[in-house]
């Protein structure tokens, strides 16, 4: 099955955006051949399969991704100047993808909480 492919990682999550914002009520949702990633309703990211590996892109704002710039080969990214490829070095290391959570936690909320005030 195509989403088998995405398994391990959404385990990861779980565990890794909990310990992010305790009260991040993590869920996914599968869609256009990726996940869509959110909490409490609102989406902070994407999981996308390229080459038989699972990137994922963060909802973040464009001033402070500089540290992102690793050098490291990236995808295209199909989903817009919102969202920010995750380097494969980050991933890999809980520490660092949690305070990347974090931030993009933290900037959903507030661009979703933005969007209800203009409703």
């Amino acid at each position: 099955m195509a989403t088998d492919i995405y398994k391990p990682t959404l385990y990861q999550l779980t565990h890794l955006v909990q310990q992010a914002d305790s009260a991040a009520d993590f869920s996914h949702r599968f869609m256009f051949g990726g996940v869509g990633l959110y909490s409490r309703g609102a989406f902070f990211g994407i999981l996308m399969a390229e080459n038989e590996k699972v990137w994922l892109l963060l909802k973040l704002p464009l001033e402070g991704r500089e540290p992102l710039n690793t050098g490291e080969p990236l995808p295209d990214s199909p989903v817009g100047k919102n969202y920010a490829p995750i380097p494969p070095s980050i991933a890999a290391d809980d520490e660092q993808l949690i305070a990347w959570l974090q931030k993009s936690l933290a900037y959903s909320l507030d661009v979703a909480a933005g969007k209800k005030k203009k409703n």
